[in-house]
């Protein structure tokens, strides 16, 4: 999913279209945020399948889990939008 992702940031106007959000295709340092963001979603959403013994959408998260889910996402939202990086070449 990261690679579809990435493949219509980069190559195609598809969310200029479909959402009427500006084009990120001729700006590296926003594409490679939402790219960030985009891979730290997936990555902390993997918690809720593995930390469940049954499917994920039959058990509900405990409240600790659920919690450093959204405290993590908001460090994520937060480096996303005013990280300057240069390593990472975010802006």
């Amino acid at each position: 999913m990261t690679v579809v992702f990435f493949w219509l940031m980069k190559d195609t106007d598809f969310f200029l279209d479909k959402f009427g959000v500006r084009s990120l295709r001729y700006s590296l340092a926003k594409m490679l945020a939402a790219f960030y963001l985009q891979v730290s979603i997936i990555s902390l959403a993997l918690i809720f399948v593995i930390g469940s013994c049954n499917w994920s959408y039959v058990e509900r998260p405990d409240l600790l889990l659920l919690g450093s889910f959204m405290i993590a996402q908001l460090v994520a939202n937060t480096l996303a939008v005013y990280a300057n990086r240069r390593f990472a070449r975010i802006k």
